[in-house]
C-alpha cells in the first residue's frame, strides 16, 4: 500500500487556492517494510495556511519529520537540510532512534554549508498543526528555524491521545500557517518535511515465523513453501475484504439517512401544500358570502 498526499491552500482573505494532488515518488525496497518518500518543500507566505492531506491506509503507521528554513538561504544550506530531513526519517523508520535523534543539526554540518547559514536559529513564525479531521489536534506548535519537529508512529500517538487506533479514512491534515505579516528581511518560510508509511509487512513475517514454529520438518518442499505463501496472501486478501465492507456499510447508512430525511422533507411539503389549500378555500368561501355570491 501507499500514502497518498493531498495539498491545498488557504489566503488571507479567505480565498481556497485551487487544489493540488502531490503524490511522493515513493521508493520502495525488496525487503523493507518502509515506504520512503522523496522529502517535500512548501513555500508558507505570511497571513496564509497551506495544508496537506496524508493518507495512511488501514493498519499501517507513518513517522513524519518536519523542519523550517529562511527562504533567503542559498541551495547548498538547502540541500543540506533536505539530507537532514530525509536521514532522520529514515532513521526513525528502521528503528535508528538514537541514530536519528543525532541528526538534529548540530556539529556534523560541513564547514562549506555552516559558512553560509544566514539564519541558524530563533523563531520561524510557522505554526505545524497535525491533527485527525473534526478531532483536537495531536501537535499544534511554532516551529524554529533548522530544528526538526520529529513524530513517530503518528497513528499510535492518534489512538494514545484517545482519538481512536484507526487512520482517518480522509487522512491526517498536515497545516502550516503563517499569522504574521511579513519581515522586513524575507517574504516566506520553506518548510521541508518528509514522512514515512510503516506497512505490515511486520505482521507478514511474523506470520511467516508462526508457520516455522508450527511446521516442524527438516526438509520443506517448494510446493509446501508457496503454500504457506498463498496462506499469508489469502490472510491480507480478507483484511482487504473486511475493510471494503465497512465502507459500504458506512456509506449504506449514509444513504439511509438522506433517504429519510428527504422523505420527511416530502412529507412537510405535502403538509404545507394541504394547509396553504385550506386556507385559500377559506378565504375564498368568506369572500364570496360577503359579496353574496353564495
Amino acid at each position: 500500500m501507499m500514502g497518498k498526499q493531498i495539498g491545498y491552500s488557504k489566503g488571507s482573505a479567505g480565498a481556497t487556492a485551487t487544489s493540488l494532488l502531490l503524490i511522493w515518488v515513493l521508493n520502495i525496497a525488496s525487503t523493507s517494510n518502509v515506504v520512503h518518500a522523496s522529502p517535500m518543500i512548501a513555500e508558507v507566505d505570511p497571513v496564509s495556511e497551506k495544508c496537506f492531506k496524508y493518507i495512511v491506509p488501514p493498519d499501517d503507521d507513518a513517522n513524519m519529520v518536519f523542519m523550517a528554513i529562511s527562504s533567503q538561504e542559498e541551495y547548498v544550506v538547502e540541500d543540506h537540510f533536505l539530507t537532514v530531513v530525509q536521514t532522520t526519517c529514515e532513521g526513525l523508520a528502521e528503528g535508528k532512534k538514537q541514530e536519528a535523534m543525532s541528526n538534529v543539526v548540530g556539529e556534523d554540518i560541513p564547514e562549506k554549508v555552516r559558512g553560509k547559514i544566514k539564519r541558524n536559529s530563533g523563531a520561524s513564525g510557522v505554526f505545524l498543526k497535525i491533527q485527525k479531521p473534526g478531532k483536537p489536534p495531536l501537535r499544534n506548535q511554532m516551529m524554529m528555524l533548522n530544528a526538526p519537529i520529529i513524530i513517530r508512529n503518528v497513528v499510535k500517538t492518534a489512538g494514545g491521545s484517545g482519538q481512536g487506533w484507526n487512520a482517518p479514512l480522509g487522512g491526517f491534515e498536515v497545516c502550516f500557517s503563517y499569522p504574521n505579516d511579513k519581515r522586513d528581511d524575507e517574504d516566506f518560510v520553506k518548510v521541508l518535511f518528509d514522512m514515512d508509511l510503516l506497512n505490515d509487512d511486520d505482521d507478514d513475517e511474523k506470520k511467516k515465523e508462526k508457520h516455522k514454529d508450527v511446521i516442524k520438518k527438516d526438509h520443506v518442499t517448494p510446493v509446501e513453501m508457496n503454500l504457506e505463501d498463498a496462506i499469508d496472501i489469502a490472510e491480507d486478501i480478507l483484511d482487504e475484504f473486511k475493510y471494503m465492507e465497512k465502507r459500504e456499510r458506512r456509506m449504506r447508512e449514509t444513504a439511509q439517512s438522506t433517504n429519510g430525511r428527504v422523505k420527511y422533507f416530502s412529507y412537510l411539503s405535502i403538509a404545507i401544500l394541504l394547509s396553504v389549500t385550506y386556507v385559500q378555500v377559506t378565504y375564498l368561501k368568506s369572500y364570496f358570502k360577503k359579496k353574496k355570491l353564495m
